[in-house]
């Protein structure tokens, strides 16, 4: 899922700027290598807080948490992902010190091709499991209680794994290492006739884009706002206005976050396979990989989206449990006759069902 010029030589190799002088061109490797230094910079920096971040979410859940509940489960997922993801954006970083020439040899070429296009996508997957499940956990209560289990998300947990490796086993098969000009990426031509290699790549760029984001933000979205919906209705029964302002906020702050840091890539690789003149474009890749370090922030942010803000998405939550439990059981109340100051024993009186649905509802750090 990186750039699908197989280096930044190879694109200085077939544009070579045959329209300007000598000293165009100079100045504008000059510029570049500038450009090229100050987002390796950005690279590691990023790259060292996202590696912290995560580090320190997994050392909280394995240390205090005890990984006892089915979200800790998605997190640690999603960490391990942003981690591995991270590890392999230092050695994208790194040849931005040095004019994108590749310095690692052709097994890391491949190696860190296959650590970094399959996490992207179990990072994305991952973050489309856990709306999946705030989404069933809130809408559907009665499936959540009947379905949801820690055995079920550690399944889902592996089968986002394999679905992963599944999705980029294509970018992975067009991994290849070019010793000459010492330059590592998608080599389309190695794989395919020439006459079908433009087709190819662009159906490949199609592919990403649909499976890397398109479908994961239609979800994402869906069940976010659902979510928001389903409490601002019973908030606004209920009363309790502000509980509903904050998750609402929240719900946009994940929806805007996880757009912002993956349209622009993806954005950016569409340009390049499907226009020409932007692939042409002297400093086109340098955009590419700015919209690239956008996308690896992504995995700097996640520890302080599904760790600060998640707990008070879990105060939130816990808030307007407390305010439904109350009304539930003061409805069951006037359901048996009962007079206010009896409400306990309506409490007493709700079925085995009901008991379960309450004791669901109040286990509220599972969210």
């Amino acid at each position: 899922m990186k750039d699908f010029s197989a280096s930044f030589s190879d694109y200085h190799d077939e544009h070579s700027f045959h329209n300007q002088t000598y000293h165009a061109y100079e100045y504008n490797s000059r510029v570049i290598g500038i450009i090229g230094t100050v987002m390796g910079i950005l690279f590691m920096c990023v790259s060292a807080l996202g590696l912290i971040g995560n580090i320190s979410v997994l050392d909280i859940i394995f240390r205090i948490t005890k990984m006892k509940t089915i979200i800790d489960i998605h997190v640690v997922s999603l960490s391990i992902s942003n981690i591995m993801f991270m590890i392999s954006a230092i050695f994208f970083g790194i040849p931005s010190f040095m004019e994108y020439i590749w310095v690692f040899g052709e097994a890391m070429c491949h190696i860190v091709f296959i650590i970094n296009d399959t996490h992207q996508f179990c990072v994305i997957f991952s973050l489309t499991v856990m709306a999946i499940d705030r989404y069933v956990v809130i809408c559907h209560r009665e499936i959540a209680v009947r379905y949801r289990s820690m055995t079920l998300a550690k399944f889902v947990t592996m089968c986002v794994w394999l679905a992963s490796i599944a999705a980029a086993s294509p970018f992975i098969y067009v991994t290849s290492y070019n010793k000459k000009q010492k330059a590592c990426g998608a080599d389309f031509n190695a794989k395919y006739s020439l006459e079908y290699v433009e087709l190819v790549q662009k159906m490949y760029v199609l592919y990403a884009a649909i499976l890397g984001f398109v479908l994961p933000f239609l979800i994402i979205t869906f069940c976010y706002s659902s979510v928001a919906r389903k409490l601002r209705v019973a908030n606004a029964r209920l009363g309790t206005l502000t509980c509903s302002r904050k998750l609402n906020r929240l719900v946009r702050f994940f929806i805007l976050t996880f757009f912002i840091c993956n349209c622009p890539f993806f954005v950016a690789r569409l340009l390049l396979a499907f226009v020409p003149s932007f692939a042409s474009w002297t400093y086109s890749l340098i955009v590419a990989d700015l919209t690239m370090l956008l996308s690896n922030a992504n995995s700097l942010i996640n520890p302080i989206l599904y760790g600060l803000f998640g707990a008070h998405i879990k105060t939130t939550l816990r808030e307007w449990y407390s305010s439904h439990l109350k009304s539930h059981v003061s409805d069951t109340a006037q359901e048996m006759g009962a007079l206010p100051h009896q409400v306990c024993q309506a409490g007493q009186a709700l079925s085995p069902r009901h008991v379960r649905h309450v004791h669901f509802d109040l286990e509220v750090d599972s969210l």
